[in-house]
């Protein structure tokens, strides 16, 4: 069974790829132990403000953070994510 990540693991991962991006993870798997289809990877809330959303559907900005996660995702490390994702000026 694969080991989940920490919360300072994927923060480091998303740093990499959004550099200067705010970040919080919330690591959520505690509430999902033992429910069917949870092969051991996390369950992991993350928000992230960064200006390279600007000009990004929502999809494009899920679809970088799940480029920056993709080995822990394909070892499963990672077995949900739920993404908030803005601008500095969509929270502002």
């Amino acid at each position: 069974m694969p080991i989940p990540l920490t919360k300072e693991e994927l923060t480091t991962l998303l740093a990499a790829a959004l550099p200067g991006a705010t970040i919080a993870v919330r690591d959520d798997s505690a509430k999902h132990a033992g429910h069917a289809g949870n092969g051991g990877g996390g369950h992991y809330t993350i928000q992230a403000v960064w200006p390279g959303f600007e000009n990004r559907n929502r999809l494009a900005r899920q679809r970088l953070v799940h480029a920056a996660l993709e080995a822990p995702l394909k070892a499963g490390r990672i077995h949900a994510l739920a993404l908030s994702l803005h601008t500095p000026a969509e929270v502002a």
